[in-house]
């Protein structure tokens, strides 16, 4: 095999032959180029492994530089020395599961969870928009990064079906953590914000509910059916479509039963259930609209909270947010707690939270700085959103390992251990917190994955950790 003295412009201009062709480097043995009768020319390494000469392919020529396959080749040659088998993680990584393969499994064991309609857009959006992307990919290895810049290319073009294609590739990463293909808390999906939407309808207030009920008395006798059905359209949230499809036979005394709804068979109360329901939702702690979803549409849902909310039976906390006020005799109504609200908004948006670094150092009296305004790590996007009047700032970080345990006592110790850092995290600060938690917290957070300053934190202190 002849070696040359490899570069750039000759890897660029050898051409093939009829029998494969390889160019083996003069100044760092082992790497080359092989060159493929059709003309394909990959980046290899050739090394002893085990008393046996191995290949591996670096990368295509032209899908990386010479100067990155010379590093990598380097890395590579560095690995070896150290006992290291690259060839095995190599064969590995092409075992591994692309995308592709995930979305046909997807398909498969969804579509007899969907409707026919449902089953043609899901694959219109995949084959169009998801899989050209990601098809490829390693589903363990579509990142953030890879999602937002997808995101971003498909919003330039057209906004409302990358919003789509955005919801689309998020209940599928979400669906590839429950069946084990990916790691819990790992959607890359989460916190990337969707296009804003054109206003395509609002609802109506009383003055606008009363202008329609005089219009459609007036054309009541002429057209008795199609008065019908928008009144049961105003005071439903029903679909045009399943209004328009109703039988007799679906409607009942105290609801109207839809065999064929978007969703599937559904029920749909006649507006007082949504009410009743409400009632029965403990005083002083928050919900969200999708928790009532099961007592009505969407649309019946939010009009009968805006409702409650403008007679006072309810408060709103924050978009979506709402409680059933509670008073007390001494101080007349008591909201619920900030960190209550904020749990209720991350629950519904599917994010991880945890308590600031700040705060929980304050709380376990390492630090009497007193945050200026309340703060919370999360899983999803950086953001300000306001509770009941107050500026809440949410903060985005990709580091599961401050997500630890998330909501719990051990995790406010590990968002406090983060915050201070390692110069300012010793023995003194690991007895602190572990005097402060219960003989179960200190055994998990002794468990928690930690970083190599933290570790030797606690081995100072004597405390043997699993990390």
């Amino acid at each position: 095999m002849p070696r040359v003295e490899l570069t750039a412009r000759l890897a660029r201009d050898t051409r093939p032959r009829e029998k494969e062709t390889f160019l083996f480097d003069t100044s760092l043995s082992g790497f080359g180029l092989r060159i493929h009768p059709s003309g394909r020319k990959v980046w290899i390494v050739q090394a002893r492994i085990d008393g046996r000469t191995r290949r591996m392919v670096i990368a295509r020529h032209g899908e990386m530089e010479f100067g990155e396959a010379r590093r990598r080749a380097r890395d590579l040659f560095a690995r070896i020395r150290t006992g290291e088998n690259p060839a095995d993680d190599i064969r590995k990584e092409k075992e591994a599961l692309t995308f592709k393969a995930f979305a046909a499994m997807y398909l498969r064991r969804s579509d007899p969870l969907w409707k026919p309609s449902g089953r043609k857009t899901v694959r219109i959006y995949l084959k169009a928009r998801i899989l050209p992307t990601f098809g490829k990919m390693r589903l363990d290895r579509i990142d953030a990064h890879d999602v937002a810049a997808w995101f971003d290319a498909a919003s330039n073009e057209k906004p409302g079906a990358a919003n789509r294609a955005l919801d689309i590739l998020r209940s599928m990463m979400f669906r590839a953590e429950e069946w084990g293909l990916r790691e819990r808390g790992t959607n890359p999906c989460l916190g990337i914000r969707m296009n804003a939407k054109k206003p395509v309808a609002r609802f109506l207030d009383t003055d606008d509910l009363a202008r329609l009920g005089r219009a459609l008395e007036t054309r009541e006798a002429r057209w008795p059916e199609a008065v019908a059905a928008i009144r049961l359209l105003a005071l439903t949230g029903c679909r045009r479509s399943e209004v328009l499809n109703l039988r007799w036979r679906d409607i009942g005394e105290t609801s109207i039963n839809l065999p064929q709804g978007k969703t599937g068979p559904r029920s749909v109360p006649l507006g007082k259930a949504v009410r009743a329901a409400i009632r029965k939702l403990p005083r002083g702690r928050p919900f969200t609209g999708a928790r009532l979803l099961k007592h009505g549409t969407r649309g019946a849902v939010d009009r009968t909270l805006s409702r409650l909310a403008a007679e006072g039976e309810i408060r709103r906390l924050a978009h979506g947010i709402f409680v059933r006020p509670r008073t007390n005799r001494f101080v007349g109504t008591v909201m619920p707690d900030i960190h209550e609200v904020v749990e209720a908004i991350a629950h519904a948006n599917g994010e991880t939270l945890q308590i600031h670094g700040a705060e929980a150092a304050r709380r376990f009296r390492l630090s009497t700085q007193v945050p200026t305004a309340p703060a919370f790590h999360t899983s999803g996007s950086t953001r300000t959103i306001q509770v009941v009047g107050v500026a809440v700032r949410m903060v985005h970080t990709a580091n599961r390992r401050r997500l630890q345990f998330a909501g719990e006592p051990t995790g406010a110790a590990i968002s406090a251990l983060w915050y201070l850092g390692k110069d300012n995290v010793t023995a003194e600060t690991v007895t602190t917190i572990e005097a402060a938690l219960c003989p179960a917290d200190v055994e998990k957070l002794r468990s928690a994955d930690m970083p190599a300053w933290m570790q030797r934190a606690f081995a100072a202190a004597g405390e043997p950790v699993h990390g």
